[in-house]
C-alpha cells in the first residue's frame, strides 16, 4: 500500500471518528461520556488496524491474517468490556451498544475501498 493511500485512509478514518464524536453529543446525558470514550477508542483501534493491515498486505499471509484475526478478537473483547461497564454502572445498554456496532461497521466500510485499490 502506498504512503498516499495510507495517509488518505488514516485521514478518512480520523474524519469519521470526529464526525461520530460530534454526533455522540446528541445522545442522552446518561450515556454521553461512555459513548464518547467508546467512539474514541473504536476510532483509534480502527486506525491502528488499518495501518497494521496496510503494512502486512505484502508480507507473508500469516502476518496479514494474524493482524486481521487479532483485530477481530480485540473488537470482540472491546464489546465484552463495554457490556461489563454498562452492567456495572447500571447505564442503559441499547444506545451505547448500537453506537458501538454502528461505529465498527462504519469504520469497516470506510477501510474497504483503500484495500480495493491495492493490486
Amino acid at each position: 500500500m502506498s504512503q498516499s493511500t495510507k495517509l488518505t485512509g488514516v485521514s478518512a478514518l480520523t474524519f469519521v471518528t470526529a464526525l461520530l464524536l460530534a454526533a455522540s453529543f446528541f445522545l442522552h446525558k446518561s450515556v454521553l461520556s461512555l459513548s464518547f470514550i467508546v467512539i474514541a477508542i473504536t476510532g483509534f483501534q480502527s486506525i491502528l488496524a488499518f495501518l497494521g493491515l496496510g503494512w502486512a498486505l505484502h508480507r507473508p499471509g500469516s502476518a496479514f491474517y494474524s493482524i486481521f484475526v487479532g483485530d477481530a478478537l480485540l473488537r470482540l473483547a472491546g464489546l465484552g468490556v463495554v457490556v461489563y461497564v454498562l452492567w456495572a454502572t447500571g447505564a442503559p445498554f441499547t444506545s451505547t451498544l448500537l453506537l458501538l456496532g454502528s461505529a465498527y461497521f462504519l469504520f469497516s466500510v470506510v477501510q474497504v475501498p483503500f484495500f480495493m485499490k491495492v493490486r
